[in-house]
């Protein structure tokens, strides 16, 4: 049996020719497969002006939303990838997402240990949303 792994992995003289070139073919397709295009953005709709959504603006603080659209219809609280990085204290290691019936939803990024970070992150706007979580 062992005879038969070698003969796999060497040719006549001894080198790995075969297996180098299958390291080869496999990180080729690895790249290719890193360079694929993903499915289709989901198209934002723009925010009509006289939308309670047009005046939050990117980097307002959760004081300030909630002061000009009131508290939402449901609200949710996620963890992001960057609280498990080590010594990192900085902000975006949370998000809360507001759900506003027939509006749509804020995002606000969670503040560092030490206040970097925080505010709004991104607003989309939805005619249809429902207020509450899926």
């Amino acid at each position: 049996m062992l005879g038969c792994i070698s003969q796999i992995f060497y040719n006549k003289a001894g080198t790995m020719k075969s297996f180098r070139f299958s390291i080869i073919v496999l990180s080729m397709l690895l790249l290719a497969s890193g360079c694929a295009t993903q499915g289709s953005p989901q198209v934002q709709q723009t925010i009509p002006p006289d939308s309670p959504l047009a005046q939050i603006r990117k980097g307002m603080g959760n004081a300030e939303v909630m002061h000009l659209l009131g508290p939402p219809t449901d609200q949710e609280f996620n963890l992001t990838g960057k609280v498990f990085i080590p010594f990192y204290f900085g902000g975006g290691q949370s998000i809360t997402r507001y759900y506003y019936k027939g509006l749509g939803r804020i995002y606000i990024d969670g503040e560092g240990m030490f206040g970097g970070g925080g505010g709004v992150a991104k607003i989309e706007y939805d005619p249809q949303e429902s207020g509450f979580r899926k």
